[in-house]
């Protein structure tokens, strides 16, 4: 993290130090991160689950 500050959020699209050392990161490219966030739904169950995929 020494060299981003910010982490993946110094890089491209994000830029989260904004100007300072802009050309730097650009030339960096985007991070090549992804985070997946799965939610479970409010009223289900995996009985539910069960039933609709037999």
């Amino acid at each position: 993290m020494a060299q981003h500050p910010k982490g993946v959020w110094t890089l491209p699209p994000v830029l989260r130090l904004g100007e300072q050392d802009k050309d730097k990161y650009l030339a960096i490219g985007e991070s090549d991160r992804m985070t997946l966030k799965f939610v479970k739904p409010e009223n289900s169950s995996f009985s539910d689950f069960k039933k609709q995929n037999k």
